[in-house]
């Protein structure tokens, strides 16, 4: 029984990355910093929208955060607290929290770049249905735009009315290691994909 437990474990684990995946992360390692002129990332972009829950007036908050490599953590989203920063400070800490299994988890990450007004983003979509005739689920790369206004101000235009974000500067951010740095197998892949993307253009 334990060893069919750990070979489905292994399945279910070796699913969230599969190749075919990982081939369309072509944003991977093309940042190697943000110019603070175009745009700030000290901090949390936010944005408030409605209720998650049917029949609530109350507001949601979501957010993310971008670092100087390139990559991306989304904080996902929450109930809207008290005001933007304990809403925010929460988020924080309730991924701080948890950091070691977050870590683990590919939807959480993704990678950025930006070109001229327009940030390009990747991200991971977890958990798809399996096709027919598996029974591992699979991960699919997902491609979305953000307009920068200015410095501190994106908006996403890949959803209808688009979602404004705003900077909400902090003192400091959760640390950006994950998957991509940390397991060797998948960096490795990632890297020699990169290159190849180099030499293809």
């Amino acid at each position: 029984m334990y060893a069919l437990i750990l070979c489905l474990s292994l399945m279910v684990n070796v699913s969230c990355w599969p190749s075919r995946d990982l081939r369309h992360f072509t944003l991977y390692g093309k940042t190697k910093g943000v110019n603070p002129t175009k745009l700030k990332i000290n901090g949390v972009y936010y944005a408030i929208g409605k209720s998650y829950y049917p029949n609530r007036e109350g507001k949601s908050i979501e957010g993310f955060i971008l670092y100087e490599n390139g990559t991306y953590l989304d904080l996902h989203s929450c109930e809207f607290d008290v005001d933007i920063k304990t809403s925010i400070n929460s988020l924080i800490s309730h991924f701080e929290s948890r950091q070691q299994m977050y870590s683990w988890y590919i939807d959480h990450w993704g990678a950025f770049m930006i070109v001229g007004d327009t940030m390009l983003l990747q991200g991971f979509e977890s958990w798809r249905m399996p096709k027919p005739g598996t029974i591992v689920y699979r991960s699919v790369v997902y491609d979305y735009k953000m307009r920068i206004l200015n410095d501190s101000t994106l908006v996403g235009i890949y959803t209808n009315p688009p979602i404004k974000f705003s900077l909400f500067k902090t003192s400091h951010k959760p640390d950006s290691t994950n998957l991509f740095t940390t397991n060797s197998r998948i960096k490795e892949k990632l890297e020699k994909l990169s290159l190849k993307n180099k030499s293809d253009q």
